[in-house]
């Protein structure tokens, strides 16, 4: 069924890349859409999961790019993602995923411009 959903995304994703926008740039430009796959099997860490972000999210993301997040939380991706493209701040948001005391939140850097 991911297969499925994966052409849905290159669907849409040709369709937002075929809108122009007034700012000379095409929708998808200015749009960021995060795509994951489901765990594997009975394996259920958050490791090693492939995420395709589409889009630059108005130039904030870097396109074309693959990153090899390993030894990452999924949780860097999200509030990346929370706080680059949605400019959100506060408690909610700094306190996303799990707490890891030893490893604070970091700014997933290999995906921003």
């Amino acid at each position: 069924m991911v297969w499925w959903h994966a052409l849905k995304l290159a669907e849409l994703g040709a369709k937002l890349d075929g809108i122009t926008e007034e700012n000379g740039k095409t929708v998808l430009d200015n749009t960021l859409i995060m795509f994951g796959s489901c765990m594997a099997g009975s394996n259920h860490a958050c490791n090693n999961l492939p995420v395709v972000l589409l889009g630059s999210g108005g130039g904030t993301f870097k396109t074309n790019n693959h990153a090899a997040l390993e030894r990452r939380w999924l949780r860097d991706l999200h509030h990346t993602v929370m706080t680059e493209m949605y400019d959100l701040s506060g408690p909610a948001v700094d306190t996303f995923g799990a707490d890891r005391p030893m490893v604070p939140r970091t700014k997933v850097s290999e995906i921003l411009v």
